[in-house]
Protein backbone atom coordinates (compact mmCIF):
# COMPACT_ATOMS: atom_id res chain seq x y z
CA UNK A 1 0.00 0.00 0.00
CA UNK A 2 1.35 3.54 -0.65
CA UNK A 3 1.99 5.47 1.91
CA UNK A 4 -1.14 8.40 2.66
CA UNK A 5 -3.43 5.73 0.20
CA UNK A 6 -6.40 4.47 1.83
CA UNK A 7 -7.00 1.03 2.14
CA UNK A 8 -10.07 0.64 0.33
CA UNK A 9 -10.51 -2.31 -2.52
CA UNK A 10 -9.09 -1.24 -5.48
CA UNK A 11 -8.43 -3.42 -8.29
CA UNK A 12 -4.94 -4.18 -9.68
CA UNK A 13 -4.26 -2.28 -12.86
CA UNK A 14 -4.30 -4.83 -15.84
CA UNK A 15 -1.96 -4.46 -18.95
CA UNK A 16 -4.94 -3.32 -21.08
CA UNK A 17 -5.70 -0.70 -18.70
CA UNK A 18 -2.50 0.90 -18.74
CA UNK A 19 -2.06 0.61 -21.85
CA UNK A 20 -2.94 4.45 -23.38
CA UNK A 21 -0.57 5.60 -20.60
CA UNK A 22 2.09 3.17 -21.38
CA UNK A 23 1.58 3.17 -25.04
CA UNK A 24 0.06 6.51 -25.60
CA UNK A 25 -0.39 7.83 -29.70
CA UNK A 26 -1.14 11.32 -28.29
CA UNK A 27 0.33 12.96 -25.35
CA UNK A 28 -1.03 16.44 -23.81
CA UNK A 29 1.51 18.20 -21.55
CA UNK A 30 -0.73 20.68 -19.46
CA UNK A 31 1.66 23.92 -18.17
CA UNK A 32 4.01 24.16 -21.08
CA UNK A 33 5.72 27.48 -20.10
CA UNK A 34 7.99 29.92 -21.29
CA UNK A 35 10.84 28.56 -18.46
CA UNK A 36 12.69 26.29 -20.88
CA UNK A 37 13.52 24.82 -17.38
CA UNK A 38 10.54 24.26 -16.23
CA UNK A 39 8.64 20.51 -16.04
CA UNK A 40 6.29 21.11 -18.53
CA UNK A 41 8.60 22.64 -21.21
CA UNK A 42 11.47 19.84 -20.42
CA UNK A 43 8.70 17.31 -20.83
CA UNK A 44 8.14 19.10 -24.46
CA UNK A 45 11.24 19.10 -25.29
CA UNK A 46 12.56 15.31 -24.46
CA UNK A 47 9.12 14.49 -26.63
CA UNK A 48 10.72 15.71 -29.65
CA UNK A 49 11.52 12.39 -31.05
CA UNK A 50 8.33 10.71 -30.34
CA UNK A 51 6.71 9.20 -32.84
CA UNK A 52 2.78 10.14 -31.80
CA UNK A 53 1.06 13.66 -31.45
CA UNK A 54 1.94 16.33 -28.99
CA UNK A 55 0.06 18.72 -28.07
CA UNK A 56 1.28 22.22 -25.90
CA UNK A 57 -1.55 23.20 -23.13
CA UNK A 58 -1.18 26.82 -21.92
CA UNK A 59 -4.00 29.67 -22.59
CA UNK A 60 -1.55 32.15 -21.95
CA UNK A 61 0.50 31.65 -25.61
CA UNK A 62 -0.23 30.99 -28.81
CA UNK A 63 3.32 29.39 -29.19
CA UNK A 64 5.95 27.93 -27.36
CA UNK A 65 8.97 26.50 -28.06
CA UNK A 66 7.85 26.31 -31.34
CA UNK A 67 5.02 24.17 -30.89
CA UNK A 68 1.12 26.07 -30.92
CA UNK A 69 -0.44 26.02 -27.84
CA UNK A 70 -4.13 24.82 -27.07
CA UNK A 71 -5.67 26.90 -24.13
CA UNK A 72 -7.29 24.09 -22.24
CA UNK A 73 -8.15 19.85 -22.94
CA UNK A 74 -11.09 20.94 -24.91
CA UNK A 75 -9.44 22.28 -27.51
CA UNK A 76 -7.51 19.91 -29.00
CA UNK A 77 -8.49 17.82 -31.95
CA UNK A 78 -8.27 14.25 -30.16
CA UNK A 79 -8.35 13.61 -26.92
CA UNK A 80 -4.83 12.74 -25.74
CA UNK A 81 -4.22 9.07 -24.22
CA UNK A 82 -2.10 10.72 -22.03
CA UNK A 83 -1.73 13.80 -20.10
CA UNK A 84 0.94 15.25 -18.69
CA UNK A 85 0.32 17.98 -15.43
CA UNK A 86 3.13 20.21 -14.80
CA UNK A 87 0.60 22.47 -12.73
CA UNK A 88 1.39 24.40 -9.22
CA UNK A 89 -0.42 22.31 -6.81
CA UNK A 90 -3.58 24.07 -6.58
CA UNK A 91 -4.46 23.51 -10.34
CA UNK A 92 -3.85 20.28 -10.25
CA UNK A 93 -7.23 18.90 -8.76
CA UNK A 94 -9.20 20.55 -11.24
CA UNK A 95 -6.84 19.63 -14.26
CA UNK A 96 -7.06 15.70 -13.18
CA UNK A 97 -11.05 16.22 -12.99
CA UNK A 98 -11.41 17.84 -16.73
CA UNK A 99 -9.17 14.86 -17.97
CA UNK A 100 -11.12 12.27 -16.20
CA UNK A 101 -14.63 13.90 -18.13
CA UNK A 102 -12.64 14.05 -21.57
CA UNK A 103 -11.89 10.34 -21.34
CA UNK A 104 -7.96 10.41 -21.43
CA UNK A 105 -6.23 7.19 -20.58
CA UNK A 106 -4.12 7.90 -18.00
CA UNK A 107 -2.44 10.91 -16.08
CA UNK A 108 1.30 11.98 -14.89
CA UNK A 109 1.48 14.25 -12.32
CA UNK A 110 4.48 16.53 -11.56
CA UNK A 111 3.68 18.21 -8.23
CA UNK A 112 4.85 18.47 -4.75
CA UNK A 113 3.00 19.37 -1.55
CA UNK A 114 0.48 16.59 -1.15
CA UNK A 115 0.40 14.15 1.75
CA UNK A 116 4.51 14.51 2.16
CA UNK A 117 3.89 17.55 4.16
CA UNK A 118 2.17 15.37 6.46
CA UNK A 119 -0.64 18.13 6.56
CA UNK A 120 -4.15 16.40 6.95
CA UNK A 121 -6.07 18.38 4.38
CA UNK A 122 -3.21 17.65 1.78
CA UNK A 123 -3.26 14.38 2.40
CA UNK A 124 -6.64 14.23 1.64
CA UNK A 125 -6.39 16.38 -1.62
CA UNK A 126 -4.10 13.45 -2.63
CA UNK A 127 -6.34 10.72 -1.81
CA UNK A 128 -8.70 12.82 -4.08
CA UNK A 129 -6.62 12.91 -6.56
CA UNK A 130 -5.97 8.93 -6.42
CA UNK A 131 -10.00 8.28 -6.21
CA UNK A 132 -11.00 9.49 -9.35
CA UNK A 133 -12.20 6.84 -11.32
CA UNK A 134 -13.24 6.02 -14.84
CA UNK A 135 -16.99 6.26 -15.61
CA UNK A 136 -18.64 3.62 -17.79
CA UNK A 137 -17.67 6.03 -20.63
CA UNK A 138 -14.52 6.61 -19.70
CA UNK A 139 -11.15 4.06 -19.52
CA UNK A 140 -8.76 6.98 -17.67
CA UNK A 141 -6.68 6.02 -14.73
CA UNK A 142 -4.82 8.13 -12.62
CA UNK A 143 -1.87 7.12 -11.25
CA UNK A 144 -0.15 7.09 -7.71
CA UNK A 145 3.59 8.70 -8.61
CA UNK A 146 5.28 5.12 -8.29
CA UNK A 147 3.18 3.58 -10.77
CA UNK A 148 4.26 6.21 -13.07
CA UNK A 149 7.91 6.24 -12.67
CA UNK A 150 8.62 4.84 -15.54
CA UNK A 151 7.00 7.12 -17.87
CA UNK A 152 7.98 10.00 -16.00
CA UNK A 153 11.84 8.54 -16.05
CA UNK A 154 11.33 8.53 -19.92
CA UNK A 155 9.44 11.93 -20.55
CA UNK A 156 12.22 13.53 -18.45
CA UNK A 157 15.60 11.91 -20.86
CA UNK A 158 15.93 9.07 -18.19
CA UNK A 159 16.91 5.66 -18.12
CA UNK A 160 14.10 3.59 -21.03
CA UNK A 161 13.91 0.57 -18.89
CA UNK A 162 14.03 0.24 -15.40
CA UNK A 163 14.53 -3.38 -13.69
CA UNK A 164 11.35 -4.54 -11.87
CA UNK A 165 10.13 -7.90 -10.92
CA UNK A 166 7.24 -9.48 -13.81
CA UNK A 167 3.98 -8.54 -12.99
CA UNK A 168 1.75 -11.53 -14.09
CA UNK A 169 -2.07 -10.05 -15.57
Amino acid sequence: MVKGITDRDRPLYRRTDLARLIEPQAVAIIGVSANPGGFGSRTLANLAAFAGRVYAINPKYQNLHGVRCYAELAALPEVPDCVVIALPRESVEAAVEECAARGVGGIVIYASGYAETGLAERKAQQERLVALRPNAQNDGQVLESRAGIVLVQRLLGGPEVIERPPVHC
